[in-house]
């Protein structure tokens, strides 16, 4: 549970309290499991994974047969007036692939099935990298307005002390008159605090449509944080992670679709077998043909140099992405040690400094020893401290999300299906 510390007034006495426990409520885990329970992310890309399984049936389908019926020598003049000397012909064509091409597609679809189930898992991991972020801005928002309304608290009770100590003529009445300025900036701070606190959860719920309650947050990881690694072999981790194998599966469907296309500048022949009726002479015949396209005026040069330059695309953005890659994992690792490096420095070493240096100071002036401006230097210094705290660790998770999201190996289930 994170920990605030109160701070109470009695007449004369400010006194610097233990920690207590924050309200538990909705927690990280929870908000990622409704926002890939309700998000349009998800629906989208289980969609896809939907319409690239049909077209993977699509590409096994082989092409329709085609009947005819043809009647020749019919209402001519002569003896071809009518139908008596009527030839009558019923037939199936099938037009049959050759050179692979059937192969080819149906190859093509299945690399395009595979690509489109590793979307579904880049879906799912984009979709908790935004929500952790999401969530790190609102938990911050969350506990910096808490901070605010405690120190809201704080400058009403140091307000009162102030005031009997200027009633007892212990104090001028100026310093009244500064008390009760710090009380209403304190006031008005803490407002505009509870506002970002709104909109940052507004900002988190909106991600999965404001279903469920999320008042409060849980900020139980919030303040859990661990040392992150160094000196990782980045290049070899990059080429583990699903968006380098997604894309290298585009590398292979673009080679497919070039294989399709030079197998496409293979004309198809066409084999028809019928039946041909002599009215004249009730007589029957089999008929037997084949047709083959003479690629004279169309042999796909076009297709096949589109698909070749798709491919060599695509091998340039696998390229693109594993560079890419390094460097923003260069970035958000260093970003990430640096927020570590911060939050573990203002947690072991400047934050207690900064708590005793500001009970010293009340202790001081509730004794007479310390004048009011060096408690309120005191508490502001405290404060600025708290907030700083706050948002290192805001800082670490945020970076955290984005390392854990370009490192991510996580592999699709049922990639084969």
């Amino acid at each position: 549970m994170r920990k605030l510390w109160a701070i109470s007034a009695c007449v004369g006495v400010i006194v610097f309290a233990l920690p207590v426990d924050a309200a538990s409520g909705l927690s990280l885990d929870k908000a990622i499991t409704l926002a890939l329970q309700h998000s349009p992310v998800m629906t989208g890309a289980e969609a896809d994974y939907a319409a690239a399984k049909g077209e993977r049936r699509q590409a096994s389908a082989f092409p329709n047969p085609t009947i005819g019926l043809d009647a020749e020598n019919i209402t001519g003049s002569g003896i071809y007036n009518g139908t008596d000397s009527a030839e009558l012909t019923a037939g199936v064509s099938q037009m049959v692939e050759i050179g692979g091409k059937r192969s080819a597609r149906i190859q093509a679809a299945d690399q395009g099935r595979i690509f489109a189930r590793y979307g579904q898992s880049t879906a799912r991991l984009n979709l908790i990298r935004d929500v952790s972020i999401a969530f790190a801005n609102a938990v911050t928002a969350q506990e910096e307005a808490t901070l605010a309304s405690e120190q809201a608290k704080l400058a009403k009770d140091v307000y009162n002390v102030v005031n009997k100590r200027v009633n007892a003529a212990a104090e001028p009445i100026v310093q009244r008159n500064k008390a009760k300025i710090s009380l209403a900036n304190a006031e008005l701070i803490a407002e505009r605090a509870k506002g970002q606190r709104t909109a940052a959860l507004k900002m988190l719920t909106s991600i999965w449509g404001n279903s469920g309650n999320a008042s409060i947050l849980s900020s139980d990881d919030f303040y859990k944080i661990t040392e992150p690694q160094t000196n990782l072999d980045i290049q070899k981790l990059l080429q583990n992670t699903i968006d380098y194998k997604q894309q290298s599966i585009n590398v292979d469907q673009a080679k497919s679709l070039l294989d399709l296309e030079k197998a496409n500048a293979i004309p198809n022949p066409s084999f028809t077998f019928g039946i041909r009726d002599f009215r004249a002479t009730d007589d029957q015949a089999l008929v037997v043909g084949v047709s083959l396209p003479i690629p004279v005026f169309n042999i796909n040069g076009g297709n096949i140099e589109k698909a070749r330059q798709q491919s060599a695309k695509a091998e340039s953005l696998r390229q693109k992405l594993l560079l890419d890659g390094q460097s923003s994992l260069i970035e958000h690792s260093q970003q990430l040690q640096n927020a570590y490096l911060t939050a573990t420095k203002i947690k072991n070493d400047i934050l207690p400094e900064a708590r005793e240096a500001f009970a010293q100071a009340k202790r001081g002036y509730n004794a007479g020893k310390f004048a009011y401006l060096e408690v309120l230097d005191a508490q502001r210094t405290l404060t600025d401290t708290r907030l700083a705290y706050i948002q290192s660790l805001r800082d670490y998770h945020i970076q955290k999300a984005e390392v854990d999201r370009l490192i991510a190996q996580d592999i699709p289930s049922g990639e084969n299906q």
